[in-house]
């Protein structure tokens, strides 16, 4: 079975991933490795039809089959995994089950044509399942097929498997965005001044080495976060300054796979505005050597959400559901009015407003205009 090693290197892979695609593949090997399983696939699938961020990886086992093999699984076999793909749907994101939670009349589904059929193949059989992302502009699930001698699969197979799930959703979620910069602007970190949320990359140290243009201008305004003559990120409360600090150094070892940490979020209050930054820290592997051969570190991105942002809420509509006058209250919502001002826009009762604010946070699942706006934000980061 796997070791501790083989978990870092698996880390390392799927943060590579994040920054170029197509290392997924590299990525799946490992992670097959790591947990003892025989296979694995990842599928990507987004809404947007413009630019669609979508992925196809396949382990090394799919990979190497005969040619007309998947094809005809594919083709004969795979619509009976629509009730698997309803139950993925229904169950929480980061959550990692299998076959015999979707199939538990069946203690082995060995009577399943798909199941046979890969059985005889491929040589796998059993399988474990996860949705890592919980966003409704775009669908991904990660499986892994385990070897056919195996009747159960090992609980250690399992553990290894879960420290892995929230690594592979943050490379998801970064790749949409890094994917876009690289379509966009031939380039990934070197694009980050066409963002507009503030983004940074860190080494481990502490020390700044790239800031966009909307991260300077929050360090300019010398409020609540900025960079100090060290070229260090300090704030006004030296706890927030020690806390970053460590957030920064955790997700560096996470970058080189010394730890298993995916994300840390804070909040910096500022004296010149009534809500404080929000900040999220990441792991970095710079894949494509855009800043340094073999750097690692962390990206760091701050929102302010009093800003004013641009969007085009038509895919996060169509994503989660929104009326077209739902999809024009949140806009309203994310650019700063409150619901007397959208209603007199509008041309309708406030109570009609706040009604249809309260379906938008039910559809969105968030409680508040802020917890929308980051929603928005994560679903399709804006880029000029």
């Amino acid at each position: 079975m796997s070791s501790n090693g083989s978990i870092s290197n698996s880390i390392c892979g799927i943060y590579d991933a994040a920054i170029s695609s197509e290392q997924w593949l590299q990525a799946l090997d490992m992670s097959v490795d790591c947990i003892g399983a025989r296979s694995s696939a990842l599928l990507v699938r987004d809404l947007d039809t413009v630019r669609p961020y979508q992925i196809n990886a396949l382990s090394r086992e799919f990979r190497d089959l005969p040619d007309g093999v998947l094809d005809h699984y594919l083709q004969t076999h795979s619509h009976l995994e629509a009730d698997a793909y309803e139950y993925i749907l229904a169950r929480p994101h980061q959550e990692l089950f299998d076959d015999l939670n979707v199939w538990p009349n069946t203690r082995c589904p060995s009577w399943r044509s798909d199941f046979q059929y890969l059985s005889e193949h491929v040589g796998v059989f059993r399988r474990m399942v996860s949705r890592l992302n919980n966003n409704s502009r775009w669908f991904d699930c990660i499986t892994f097929q385990f070897d056919n001698k195996f009747s159960e699969i090992p609980q250690q197979s399992y553990q290894q498997t879960r420290c892995l799930i929230p690594h592979m959703a943050k490379a998801v979620e970064l790749g949409r965005l890094y994917n876009r910069l690289h379509a966009e602007h031939s380039m990934v970190l070197g694009a980050l001044d066409h963002v507009t949320i503030g983004m940074c990359v860190l080494l481990p140290d502490g020390e700044v080495i790239v800031a966009n243009r909307e991260a300077r201008r929050i360090f300019e305004k010398n409020d609540g976060i900025k960079i100090n003559a060290a070229n260090r990120l300090c704030c006004d409360n030296a706890e927030l300054s020690a806390e970053i600090a460590h957030a920064v150094a955790e997700l560096g070892k996470t970058a080189i796979g010394e730890n298993l940490q995916s994300i840390y979020k804070l909040r910096i209050p500022c004296r010149s505005l009534s809500l404080p930054f929000r900040v999220e820290v990441m792991a970095l592997r710079d894949f494509k050597s855009e800043i340094e051969a073999d750097m690692t570190g962390v990206i760091l991105t701050i929102t302010d959400v009093e800003k004013k942002y641009n969007f085009d809420l038509s895919i996060f509509a169509r994503a989660y559901g929104l009326t077209q006058a739902e999809k024009e209250v949140a806009r309203l919502v994310i650019e700063g009015l409150e619901n007397p001002e959208i209603a007199a826009i509008r041309n309708v009762k406030p109570s009609t407003v706040k009604t249809q604010l309260q379906s938008i946070y039910l559809k969105a699942s968030v409680q508040n205009r802020i917890q929308l706006l980051l929603l928005v934000l994560k679903t399709d980061i804006p880029v000029d």
